[in-house]
This record gives C-alpha cells, structure tokens and sequence, in this order.
C-alpha cells in the first residue's frame, strides 16, 4: 500500500484512477457479501465446505498411481554412462513409488 500511496502524492496516479481500477472487484466482493460475516449470506462458504480437495479424492490417488506405474523407467548402463560423473551432472531426480496404506 505503501507504494501506491507514494504514487499517489508524486501525482503519478490519481484517485479517479485507483477506483476505476478496483471497482469490479470491489462489486463483485460487495454482491457476493464477502465484507459480511453474517449467517444469512448464502455466498459465505463457496469454496469452504462445499469443496473436496481434489487430491484426497480416491479417483485422484487411482490415476496418480497409474500415472506413476506407466512411467516407471528402467536404467541400463549404455555406453559406460552409470556411475553419473559429478562434474558432468547438474541434477538428478529420484522418483520413488510409494505402497499406498
């Protein structure tokens, strides 16, 4: 806020501007009653109760599984090139499947 409030003062930004800017939010924000902490406003738990988190989803574990399962990959030693030289590797990234409970 700071910095706007700057702006504001050196006349690089006016009032007017800032309200343009911020008025569809701010409408939307005022018809969904956000500003409102009452129990009436039928807008107060989107997104809260009436959301699953997708990833605790079984469907979600099934397909990350079968992802994981076809993408398994198996080294071999082509042209000497296990054990990775150090000096010649930047990263390296390890996937490990995990039994699940």
């Amino acid at each position: 806020m700071a910095p706007l409030k700057e702006a504001l003062s050196k006349g690089l930004v006016t009032e007017k501007e800032i309200e343009e800017a911020i008025f569809g939010n701010l409408r939307v924000i005022l018809k969904l009653g956000m500003l409102d902490n009452s129990a009436q406003n039928p807008y107060s738990e989107i997104g809260i109760k009436d959301t699953i988190a997708p990833w605790t989803r079984q469907e979600a574990r099934d397909l990350a599984k079968l992802a994981t399962q076809k993408s398994i990959v198996l080294l071999k030693n082509q042209n000497s090139l296990l054990p990775l030289q150090k000096d010649r590797i930047k990263s390296v990234a390890v996937l490990v499947l995990q039994p699940t409970k």
